[in-house]
């Protein structure tokens, strides 16, 4: 059985600006704008990730977002405020270090196939392959937001840091295949822990597994074929990879606890 922990970002005041919105009693308002994004990181134990994310075209800000404290590892994530844009639909595939390739899919009841986790989900204590694990990189419930130039105030990050693209809740999404579990992917708060950090860059983290270090990759200019480590999962904030366990169709198969 599958033990998780399901959290709500609790108090967090959001703020969205919307740009160019009009509507016509006459006429249906048109499809909303949105943007396309891609995102490849490579974690610390060398399972590489490629994201396709969709997102709304206007900027959302969540507002002093508590610190989160994990009941089980008692690790807490730092208070924070991120602006970025709201990811509507994650895809992409994981590949294994054996070269074993998975598709991200959400295959929980009333989902789309594309649908990220909600929002206040989170990856947390989650066993891998049926063996318990408690995290040793402190994260927090998800908010779903992306900012490719990085959603931190300037400051909130070390210099010389790399995140930044994702919150220290970032995003959560299901893998399929033969990993079928939840993965979360988010900025790393703990800024002078060495757990998982292989070398400069690995400033992104993602759960489960007690949560491992992650670097973004992007194709060189010169080549879509090669890829250069250019930091971890972000570029201006510590983004953390909080996976959740929903509850399945089948109770019995994962066990979801709320906190708060």
């Amino acid at each position: 059985m599958k033990n998780s922990i399901s959290a709500a970002i609790l108090g967090a005041a959001v703020t969205t600006a919307l740009i160019g919105l009009s509507t016509s009693p006459a006429h249906a308002a048109p499809p909303a704008a949105q943007l396309s994004f891609k995102f490849d990181f490579l974690t610390s134990d060398g399972d590489l990730f490629k994201l396709n994310l969709t997102t709304e075209d206007t900027l959302t800000t969540v507002t002093d977002v508590p610190a989160y404290t994990d009941p089980t590892s008692g690790l807490t994530s730092p208070k924070y405020t991120f602006t970025g844009y709201k990811i509507l639909d994650v895809t992409g595939t994981e590949t294994d270090p054996g070269g074993i390739t998975n598709p991200i899919i959400n295959p929980y009841p009333n989902s789309s196939p594309t649908d990220p986790l909600p929002v206040g989900s989170g990856v947390f204590n989650a066993p891998v392959k049926g063996v318990p694990t408690i995290d040793k990189i402190g994260h927090s419930p998800t908010d779903n937001l992306y900012n490719p130039d990085g959603g931190f105030a300037p400051g909130v990050l070390p210099a010389g840091n790399t995140a930044g693209k994702f919150s220290f809740g970032g995003l959560a999404f299901h893998v399929g295949g033969t990993e079928n579990e939840d993965y979360q992917v988010f900025t790393r708060p703990d800024f002078s822990s060495t757990f998982k950090r292989p070398g400069p860059g690995y400033d992104y983290g993602g759960c489960p597994g007690s949560c491992k270090g992650a670097i973004q990759i992007v194709p060189e200019p010169s080549s879509t074929a090669g890829l250069l480590a250019i930091g971890s999962f972000g570029a201006l904030g510590a983004a953390s990879t909080l996976k959740r366990k929903l509850k399945s169709s089948k109770p019995s198969e994962k066990e979801t606890t709320k906190v708060g």
